[in-house]
Protein backbone atom coordinates (compact mmCIF):
# COMPACT_ATOMS: atom_id res chain seq x y z
CA UNK A 1 0.00 0.00 0.00
CA UNK A 2 1.40 3.37 -0.93
CA UNK A 3 0.24 6.96 -1.12
CA UNK A 4 2.68 9.76 -2.08
CA UNK A 5 1.26 12.36 0.33
CA UNK A 6 1.51 9.98 3.28
CA UNK A 7 5.07 8.96 2.37
CA UNK A 8 6.10 12.65 2.22
CA UNK A 9 4.50 13.23 5.62
CA UNK A 10 6.39 10.25 7.06
CA UNK A 11 9.69 11.60 5.70
CA UNK A 12 8.95 15.03 7.22
CA UNK A 13 8.15 13.32 10.53
CA UNK A 14 11.63 11.72 10.53
CA UNK A 15 13.16 15.17 9.96
CA UNK A 16 11.13 16.47 12.91
CA UNK A 17 12.57 13.71 15.14
CA UNK A 18 16.09 14.69 14.07
CA UNK A 19 15.43 18.23 15.23
CA UNK A 20 15.60 19.75 11.75
CA UNK A 21 12.09 21.20 12.05
CA UNK A 22 10.03 22.34 15.02
CA UNK A 23 6.41 23.17 15.81
CA UNK A 24 5.55 26.64 14.51
CA UNK A 25 2.72 29.15 14.57
CA UNK A 26 1.14 30.58 11.40
CA UNK A 27 1.77 34.15 12.58
CA UNK A 28 5.50 33.35 12.84
CA UNK A 29 5.82 32.14 9.24
CA UNK A 30 7.62 34.42 6.81
CA UNK A 31 6.07 35.11 3.38
CA UNK A 32 8.62 32.78 1.76
CA UNK A 33 7.72 30.00 4.22
CA UNK A 34 4.01 30.49 3.52
CA UNK A 35 4.72 30.13 -0.21
CA UNK A 36 5.91 26.56 0.45
CA UNK A 37 2.36 25.55 1.40
CA UNK A 38 0.10 24.36 -1.41
CA UNK A 39 -3.64 24.95 -1.09
CA UNK A 40 -6.13 22.09 -1.45
CA UNK A 41 -9.90 21.81 -1.33
CA UNK A 42 -10.80 18.61 0.53
CA UNK A 43 -14.18 16.91 0.16
CA UNK A 44 -14.62 14.61 3.15
CA UNK A 45 -17.93 12.77 3.50
CA UNK A 46 -19.76 15.58 1.73
CA UNK A 47 -18.08 18.42 3.64
CA UNK A 48 -15.61 20.65 1.85
CA UNK A 49 -12.64 22.10 3.72
CA UNK A 50 -9.70 24.20 2.66
CA UNK A 51 -6.22 23.34 3.87
CA UNK A 52 -2.60 24.14 3.13
CA UNK A 53 0.05 21.42 2.96
CA UNK A 54 3.85 21.75 3.03
CA UNK A 55 5.41 18.74 1.28
CA UNK A 56 8.86 19.50 2.68
CA UNK A 57 7.90 19.65 6.37
CA UNK A 58 4.67 17.60 6.36
CA UNK A 59 2.88 20.46 8.13
CA UNK A 60 -0.80 21.18 7.50
CA UNK A 61 -2.57 24.51 8.09
CA UNK A 62 -6.30 24.38 8.84
CA UNK A 63 -8.16 27.44 10.15
CA UNK A 64 -4.86 29.28 10.79
CA UNK A 65 -3.55 26.45 12.99
CA UNK A 66 -0.45 24.41 12.08
CA UNK A 67 -0.59 20.65 12.61
CA UNK A 68 2.24 18.17 12.18
CA UNK A 69 0.72 14.70 11.81
CA UNK A 70 2.67 11.70 13.06
CA UNK A 71 2.36 8.87 10.52
CA UNK A 72 3.33 5.25 11.22
CA UNK A 73 3.22 2.66 8.42
CA UNK A 74 1.71 -0.48 9.98
CA UNK A 75 2.00 -2.53 6.77
CA UNK A 76 -1.64 -2.90 5.73
CA UNK A 77 -2.77 0.45 7.19
CA UNK A 78 -1.41 3.80 8.41
CA UNK A 79 -1.71 5.06 11.97
CA UNK A 80 -1.98 8.85 11.97
CA UNK A 81 -1.80 10.95 15.12
CA UNK A 82 -2.99 14.56 14.90
CA UNK A 83 -3.21 16.68 18.05
CA UNK A 84 -3.39 13.61 20.33
CA UNK A 85 -6.12 11.95 18.22
CA UNK A 86 -5.07 8.68 16.57
CA UNK A 87 -6.70 7.43 13.37
CA UNK A 88 -6.35 4.15 11.49
CA UNK A 89 -6.40 4.81 7.74
CA UNK A 90 -6.54 2.31 4.88
CA UNK A 91 -6.27 3.56 1.31
CA UNK A 92 -6.99 1.22 -1.59
CA UNK A 93 -8.54 1.48 -5.04
CA UNK A 94 -9.33 5.16 -4.56
CA UNK A 95 -11.23 4.54 -1.31
CA UNK A 96 -10.31 5.53 2.21
CA UNK A 97 -11.28 3.68 5.37
CA UNK A 98 -11.07 5.78 8.53
CA UNK A 99 -11.20 3.67 11.71
CA UNK A 100 -12.91 0.92 9.72
CA UNK A 101 -15.57 3.15 8.12
CA UNK A 102 -15.59 3.87 4.40
CA UNK A 103 -15.56 7.64 3.86
CA UNK A 104 -15.90 9.46 0.57
CA UNK A 105 -12.74 11.47 0.17
CA UNK A 106 -11.26 13.55 -2.61
CA UNK A 107 -8.94 16.50 -2.92
CA UNK A 108 -8.01 18.92 -5.67
CA UNK A 109 -5.52 21.78 -5.80
CA UNK A 110 -7.32 24.92 -4.74
CA UNK A 111 -7.55 27.76 -7.26
CA UNK A 112 -7.56 31.19 -5.64
CA UNK A 113 -10.50 33.40 -6.56
CA UNK A 114 -10.04 36.02 -9.25
CA UNK A 115 -8.63 39.15 -7.70
CA UNK A 116 -9.83 42.54 -8.89
CA UNK A 117 -8.51 45.83 -7.66
CA UNK A 118 -9.84 49.32 -8.04
CA UNK A 119 -7.36 51.62 -9.67
CA UNK A 120 -6.99 55.36 -10.16
CA UNK A 121 -10.35 56.86 -11.10
CA UNK A 122 -12.49 54.32 -9.25
CA UNK A 123 -14.29 53.16 -12.43
CA UNK A 124 -11.60 50.68 -13.46
CA UNK A 125 -10.85 47.15 -12.31
CA UNK A 126 -7.57 45.35 -12.81
CA UNK A 127 -7.80 41.62 -13.41
CA UNK A 128 -4.70 39.89 -12.07
CA UNK A 129 -3.44 36.31 -12.19
CA UNK A 130 -4.60 34.45 -9.07
CA UNK A 131 -1.63 32.05 -9.42
CA UNK A 132 1.29 31.42 -11.81
CA UNK A 133 0.28 29.97 -15.17
CA UNK A 134 0.29 30.11 -18.95
CA UNK A 135 -2.10 32.35 -20.90
CA UNK A 136 -3.93 29.91 -23.21
CA UNK A 137 -6.92 32.03 -24.13
CA UNK A 138 -7.73 35.72 -24.60
CA UNK A 139 -11.44 36.04 -25.30
CA UNK A 140 -11.86 39.82 -25.68
CA UNK A 141 -10.01 42.79 -27.13
CA UNK A 142 -9.80 46.46 -26.13
CA UNK A 143 -13.05 48.26 -26.84
CA UNK A 144 -15.22 45.14 -26.46
CA UNK A 145 -18.31 45.45 -24.28
CA UNK A 146 -18.42 42.67 -21.69
CA UNK A 147 -21.28 41.38 -19.58
CA UNK A 148 -21.20 40.19 -16.00
CA UNK A 149 -19.76 36.65 -15.89
CA UNK A 150 -18.15 36.86 -19.32
CA UNK A 151 -14.82 35.07 -19.92
CA UNK A 152 -11.89 37.44 -20.27
CA UNK A 153 -8.77 35.24 -20.10
CA UNK A 154 -8.03 31.53 -19.67
CA UNK A 155 -5.01 30.73 -17.51
CA UNK A 156 -3.59 27.21 -17.44
CA UNK A 157 -2.12 26.32 -14.05
CA UNK A 158 -1.44 22.98 -12.35
CA UNK A 159 -2.74 21.21 -15.52
CA UNK A 160 -6.11 22.92 -15.09
CA UNK A 161 -7.65 25.62 -17.26
CA UNK A 162 -8.96 28.48 -15.14
CA UNK A 163 -11.43 30.85 -16.79
CA UNK A 164 -11.09 34.37 -15.42
CA UNK A 165 -14.38 36.24 -15.77
CA UNK A 166 -15.60 39.73 -15.01
CA UNK A 167 -18.24 40.11 -12.34
CA UNK A 168 -19.36 43.50 -13.65
CA UNK A 169 -20.41 44.74 -17.08
CA UNK A 170 -18.11 47.23 -18.75
CA UNK A 171 -15.73 47.93 -21.61
CA UNK A 172 -12.30 46.32 -22.00
CA UNK A 173 -9.81 49.15 -21.52
CA UNK A 174 -6.69 47.07 -22.24
CA UNK A 175 -5.25 43.55 -22.32
CA UNK A 176 -1.64 43.53 -21.16
CA UNK A 177 -0.67 39.91 -21.88
CA UNK A 178 -0.35 37.75 -24.99
CA UNK A 179 -1.19 34.15 -25.82
CA UNK A 180 1.38 31.62 -24.57
CA UNK A 181 2.85 34.16 -22.16
CA UNK A 182 3.78 32.96 -18.67
CA UNK A 183 2.05 34.98 -15.95
CA UNK A 184 3.13 35.31 -12.34
CA UNK A 185 0.87 35.55 -9.29
CA UNK A 186 -0.82 38.98 -9.07
CA UNK A 187 0.48 40.01 -12.51
CA UNK A 188 -1.84 42.46 -14.27
CA UNK A 189 -3.70 40.78 -17.13
CA UNK A 190 -6.50 43.13 -18.16
CA UNK A 191 -8.26 46.35 -17.20
CA UNK A 192 -12.04 46.73 -17.43
CA UNK A 193 -13.77 50.12 -17.41
CA UNK A 194 -16.90 49.57 -15.34
CA UNK A 195 -20.13 51.00 -16.72
CA UNK A 196 -21.81 53.63 -14.56
CA UNK A 197 -25.01 52.38 -12.98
Amino acid sequence: MSHPGIKRSMKAQEELKKGKTKQRLVKDLSPSELEEFKAYDIDFSGRTSHLLFNERTGEIIIDDEIYTPTVIDKGDYFEVDVSSHTYKINISSGQMFLDGRLVEFSYVPSVPKLKRKRSGGGNFYEITAPLPGLIVGIHVKPGDEVNEGQKIITLEAMKMQNELVTERAGIVEKIVVQLNQQAETNQLLAVIKIEDT
